[in-house]
């Protein structure tokens, strides 16, 4: 190594910047790539809002009572459920079945059409009636 050619010098040094372009590019390209995933699939995760699902109805009574309900998120089984009053000033009743509060964040079990609710703001068994 008594005397090195200055060709061979600058060919390493175009060499060596050849390299750290190509690995900053590559350090690019990951970073977008990073920031293109997304946090949370809301496809899984939204929550809509409630839709009026049917009616309450009491056979002994003429009372009838609105029936709001929601999937606890997309694509599952379990929803959240509730009736409002039928005076004025609309009180929110969260709907239990089997011990269950239909507002949290697990709910209750699908309802269908014949099914049985007791509502104890009415002291009553209520018989849902859905609609399509």
């Amino acid at each position: 190594m008594k005397y090195i050619n200055t060709n061979t010098i600058l060919i390493f040094l175009i060499l060596i910047i050849i390299l750290l372009q190509n690995t900053n590019e590559k350090s690019v390209s990951k970073k977008s790539i990073v920031q293109k995933i997304p946090l949370f699939n809301y496809n899984t995760q939204r929550v809509e809002p409630f839709t009026r699902m049917g009616v309450l109805y009491k056979n002994d009574s003429n009372v009838i009572l609105p029936l709001y309900g929601r999937r606890t998120h997309a694509r599952s089984n379990t929803w959240n459920y509730y009736t409002i009053t039928n005076d004025e000033s609309k009180i929110k009743i969260e709907l239990k079945i089997k011990d269950r509060a239909c507002l949290r964040k697990t709910g209750c079990k699908e309802l269908y059409n014949g099914d049985n609710v007791h509502i104890p703001e009415y002291n009553g068994v209520f018989t849902i009636n859905m609609y399509l």
